[in-house]
């Protein structure tokens, strides 16, 4: 995985696998916000699969979706709420992009 830490307490990363996960928890992350749609290319896990990993690793994952670079209150709110229940989020889409795109516009309205 590339990694971009962003802050301490939020990291991005282009798309993971499901076996990513267990890492993912290992390095001390509480919470996965996925923001890319289910199959915008193929070989990409679904996120019912992550969702199950997820819950098998006893880690948080939500599903926050962007397609394209636009953002909603709506999302930003979700998101916002994700971030103060977790002590350090995960977050990745296709590239690492929009993970860091929400996270730029959740600080704005703070």
């Amino acid at each position: 995985m590339n990694i971009t830490k962003l802050a301490e307490n939020y990291s991005v990363s282009p798309q993971i696998a499901v076996q990513d996960i267990a890492t993912i928890k290992e390095m001390g992350f509480d919470g996965i916000v996925c923001n890319r749609p289910n199959g915008e290319e193929p070989g990409q896990p679904l996120f019912d699969e992550l969702m199950l990993e997820a819950a098998n690793q006893g880690i948080d994952i939500v599903a926050i979706p962007m397609n394209g670079p636009e953002v909603t209150m709506p999302m930003v709110e979700q998101f916002n709420q994700f971030m103060q229940q977790h002590q350090r989020v995960f977050a990745f889409c296709r590239t690492g992009n929009r993970s860091s795109i929400i996270w730029k516009a959740a600080l704005a309205v703070n």
